[in-house]
């Protein structure tokens, strides 16, 4: 029979044994080991948040809300994790089904959909990662979120956990963007940068059409990464993990944000996908992109940067949850530096 053992705070638990039960002081939570891995038991009743989840207010029912290891302070607009939520025919999808809808976890109901067949992404498992991997095409795949900004935003942050196309035309691809401008000119997040393979991610501005890319190309498109884009008035920054790999100062107007972010996200793809832009791109082996999880906030979300990586904040805090979650032990896998 198991028995209860206290420690002082989360960090104190140890790896631990499928049914290993344990009671946490410092944040008066409840813990059960289910194959190596603590899950708290909530509020709720409800058993089954891992201590390895990411938490913030006003999440959705059965999302952590605070008392795991990644707490943030802001809520996402949107949030969506290949690892909940994922349907088909109004049911849930099965590895191999394609996902005709994706299920918004932040709380806002803001959720994703796709009804035509060959645009959508098929459920799979990657390296033990639930995610979306998208046709391997330029011209197919993509999702629709309901969510557009309220009035005047004053810009966006765009997270992901991604594993990019194995691209043989090496076009630019849709991840995650706005659709208050047209096709290509759609504000967000694009990779790889204009045909230069590995380079990437890049952001179009919520200001103009004005494209910043990453300055440092990664290793291989097969490995799973986790990119973000900040993009306000007066600071733009990319990362891709935890390293800094673009940084901007150019001034916006809020009239140019309000008309750029005046319509719904689109996850995958924009209004020019039936030319090209596709997250899947046209693969050399065999498979389109990957999408595991997507994060996107319209408030400023908190971050400082030593100019080389990112240290700390709300996002530092994001893309720690998600490093950890989907196994990137390396900060930054480059071939350059």
């Amino acid at each position: 029979m198991s028995t209860l053992t206290t420690y002082a705070t989360e960090g104190a638990l140890p790896v631990g044994t499928t049914g290993d039960i344990a009671y946490v002081t410092g944040n008066d939570q409840l813990y059960v080991n289910d194959g190596g891995t603590w899950f708290y038991w909530g509020n709720s009743t409800e058993k089954g948040i891992s201590a390895n989840d990411l938490a913030y207010t006003g999440a959705k029912s059965g999302n952590p809300e605070s008392g795991t290891s990644y707490v943030i302070t802001a809520q996402p607009d949107c949030h969506y994790d290949a690892a909940k939520y994922v349907e088909n025919g109004g049911g849930d999808a099965d590895l191999g089904d394609a996902v005709d809808a994706w299920g918004d976890r932040s709380g806002n109901d803001n959720d994703a959909s796709q009804g035509t067949a060959g645009d959508q992404p098929t459920y799979v498992k990657n390296h033990g990662n639930f995610g979306l991997q998208w046709p391997s095409s330029k011209g197919l795949g993509y999702l629709i979120t309901t969510y557009t900004p309220a009035s005047t935003p004053p810009g966006h942050t765009i997270v992901v956990a991604a594993t990019p196309a194995v691209d043989a035309g090496r076009q630019m691809s849709s991840v995650v963007e706005n659709q208050g401008a047209n096709g290509y000119q759609a504000a967000g997040m694009k990779m790889p940068a204009y045909g230069q393979s590995g380079q990437g991610p890049m952001i179009v501005s919520v200001n103009d059409i004005s494209a910043y890319k990453s300055t440092k190309p990664f290793l291989a498109n097969q490995y799973t990464q986790i990119f973000s884009i900040y993009d306000y008035d007066g600071d733009q920054k990319i990362f891709t993990n935890l390293e800094e790999a673009f940084s901007g100062s150019a001034s916006y107007t809020q009239g140019n944000i309000d008309t750029r972010l005046g319509d719904v996200y689109w996850i995958g793809g924009n209004t020019w996908h039936a030319s090209f832009g596709s997250f899947g791109q046209t693969s050399a082996n065999g498979h389109g992109g990957i999408i595991y999880e997507v994060l996107i906030f319209t408030t400023a979300l908190s971050y400082t940067s030593d100019g080389t990586d990112l240290t700390g904040g709300n996002l530092k805090i994001v893309v720690d949850y998600l490093m950890n979650k989907y196994g990137v032990t390396t900060n930054y896998i480059n071939s350059a530096s």
